[in-house]
């Protein structure tokens, strides 16, 4: 989001996120050899900042349109799940 705020003219003067996911990982326990993966992933961002909420509500659309889409083929590290809720406020 960092990276994006410059765009929309949003300065971040502190910033907090709650990250919550749950991932698939049956190769753990030897059910079968698939790769984990996150299932579901949840950010929940609070931004302080001098910006208008319109500002800052494009900033967080921005940033959840960045983040990757799951891929269950891909690297685990190089997957996640689109966000469900990125609270500007």
């Amino acid at each position: 989001m960092a990276r994006f705020a410059p765009l929309y003219d949003v300065p971040i003067l502190d910033a907090a996120a709650d990250v919550r996911a749950t991932f698939f990982n049956s190769e753990k326990y030897d059910v079968d050899a698939e790769a984990p993966y996150f299932e579901r992933i949840e950010i929940r961002l609070n931004i302080d900042t001098t910006a208008p909420p319109r500002s800052v509500s494009s900033l967080a659309r921005h940033a959840e349109r960045a983040c990757m889409r799951p891929s269950h083929s891909a690297s685990p590290f190089q997957s996640c799940s689109k966000p469900r809720s990125m609270d500007p406020n």
